[in-house]
């Protein structure tokens, strides 16, 4: 692998790296202005830490499918993606506390049921981008399983190192609000760096 490759490749590590980081930071802003409309109990919990994961496996199915019809252009899809995540980020917060002023006091059922409707669009972009850049990275002469690997380990790691730094000092300089613009800004850059790298 050339040099240019290899640099090329590090970027992409960076950047996912850093997408991990908002994605982790949404999840912790979006649950605890959830929690103040619906509560902090059990099924409140599961139903919203559910709507995560559910939005993620259906996104991944996504990514790996938009992966096979459209390999010449993976990281312009990728920057697209994040792109409509920073969008619906900075949409979130009002989007948001209008939906628990007008449903405060419903049951569980129909919370979860909301709050799927409300995330299952960013969490399933939010899925969508391992597959697309195990794809581009696996075309780049790369081997499957490091691809994978790699990322998911960058991703992971800045998922860890930003609920460290949600918990010290993000939520208290910023608050909620910023806090949840912080990560669309973190989207912009990644989706950024990404359009040009994939046009260059």
């Amino acid at each position: 692998m050339t040099a240019t490759k290899i640099l090329n490749l590090k970027l992409l590590y960076a950047v996912f790296g850093l997408s991990g980081m908002c994605a982790l930071l949404y999840q912790l802003s979006w649950q605890r202005l959830l929690f103040l409309t619906y509560g902090t109990n059990s099924e409140a919990t599961t139903a919203i830490v559910a709507v995560f994961m559910l939005g993620l496996g259906l996104g991944s199915l996504a990514g790996g499918e938009l992966s096979k019809r459209r390999p010449d252009s993976l990281l312009i899809w990728f920057a697209a993606v994040e792109a409509g995540i920073g969008v619906f980020g900075l949409i979130s917060v009002p989007l948001l506390n209008a939906v628990g002023q007008a449903t405060a006091g419903i049951d569980a059922l129909q919370a979860g049921a909301l709050c799927f409707a409300i995330l299952v669009v960013p969490t399933m972009l939010m899925g969508a981008t391992l597959p697309l850049l195990v794809a581009h990275i696996v075309a780049q002469d790369s081997e499957v399983g490091d691809a994978v690997g790699d990322l998911y380990h960058v991703n992971t790691l800045g998922s860890a190192l930003v609920c460290i730094m949600a918990s010290f000092f993000i939520f208290r300089w910023f608050g909620l609000s910023g806090a949840v613009h912080l990560a669309a800004v973190g989207n912009f850059a990644v989706a950024g760096t990404v359009f040009f790298a994939g046009r260059r």
